[in-house]
């Protein structure tokens, strides 16, 4: 699972299960993978955050890697 946020432009990857990852803007939009497949995407405005395929992602940054 993958977002951008569209304050910074951040794009975050998360792809194992009990990771979690959030950009560093005062929006701080994040992608968390939990337990069981479910994963939680979410920013302090939620308006501003775009949930991206794992293609889109990786078009946006290149092939996905753990940061």
């Amino acid at each position: 699972m993958a977002a951008q946020c569209l304050v910074c432009g951040a794009v975050i990857v998360c792809e194992r299960t009990h990771e979690s990852r959030m950009c560093s803007c005062p929006n701080r939009a994040f992608v968390d993978a939990s337990i069981g497949g479910l994963t939680r995407v979410g920013a302090r405005d939620r308006a501003l955050i775009r949930e991206l395929s794992e293609g889109e992602a990786q078009a946006l940054q290149g092939p996905l890697h753990h940061a």
